[in-house]
């Protein structure tokens, strides 16, 4: 199965999303991290059997967190052409601490 070329988002997580599921570990470390997160698109947009391909840095959390947040995308997007199925998608989610 391929990757989608190109996702439509309806729906993506807010700042206060990200801020929620902040992993607290990094928090407390002033760290920032980015996640590269693969997911199915399913009919009605959400996805499903998402994980982590990638975190940095590892080990303080932002892999479970980027995976919980996924569940708060929804995309537009036509079913896989070839079989009728969810399509593969694959994209970043960065973690920034807020500026002071």
């Amino acid at each position: 199965m391929e990757y989608a070329a190109q996702v439509d988002w309806v729906r993506r997580p807010t700042s206060q999303d990200i801020a929620r599921m902040y992993p607290l570990i990094a928090q407390q470390r002033g760290q920032e991290g980015n996640v590269i997160v693969e997911c199915f698109v399913e009919p009605s947009g959400y996805l499903s059997r998402c994980h982590a391909v990638r975190e940095s840095p590892e080990g303080v959390g932002f892999g479970p967190a980027a995976v919980a947040l996924a569940q708060l995308f929804q995309a537009r997007m036509p079913l896989d052409p070839a079989n009728g199925d969810a399509q593969k998608v694959k994209f970043p989610i960065g973690f920034r601490l807020p500026r002071k």
